[in-house]
């Protein structure tokens, strides 16, 4: 698969999502892995072994990147950092063994308010296969770069191997 650009990131590239909130739509590309170290209101990426918040005893999560490709608030597709942890990230590789991620659309819902009561789930879309039209819109958006920062994988993940576009 080729993306024909791009673009540097900013908060504006990541997908934000309130209690309550569906998103629909398809995902592209590998996975990024990386662990976060949550400092209150913000956070840090871990930089392995010499990492200062380690040392300290802050333990870091788990956490991946994935490009998803949406409609915006105005209609448009734009291809945007889908951003989670591990429950909704073995939910999504389990899902890619019926319904490959890159060729089906699908549902994400967040129900909660605080990191303590939230839950992320992902349904595949009926009828909610990638079609070739389809296809040849996704391969002309521009996509953020997922990777921020240089931070070695911390395991191998599998591949995620007219308006007629269902979301």
């Amino acid at each position: 698969m080729k993306f024909p650009e791009v673009v540097s990131v900013n908060s504006k590239n990541f997908i934000r999502m309130k209690s309550g909130d569906v998103l629909r739509g398809v995902f592209r590309g590998e996975p990024y892995l990386y662990r976060r170290h949550w400092l209150g209101h913000s956070g840090a990426e871990c930089t392995g072994d010499q990492c200062e918040h380690c040392k300290k005893g802050n333990k870091s999560t788990f956490r991946f990147r994935m490009i998803f490709i949406c409609r915006s608030e105005s209609g448009n597709l734009e291809a945007k950092i889908f951003e989670n942890g591990w429950d909704l990230f073995n939910s999504l590789k389990a899902l890619n063994n019926d319904y490959p991620l890159e060729k089906h659309t699908v549902k994400i819902t967040r129900q909660g308010s605080t990191a303590h009561d939230t839950t992320y789930s992902a349904l595949p879309e009926k009828y909610g296969e990638v079609t070739d039209q389809m296809e040849l819109e996704f391969q002309k958006l521009p996509v953020p770069d997922l990777k921020l920062t240089q931070i070695e994988e911390i395991a191998p993940v599998d591949k995620f191997p007219e308006d007629n576009i269902p979301f």
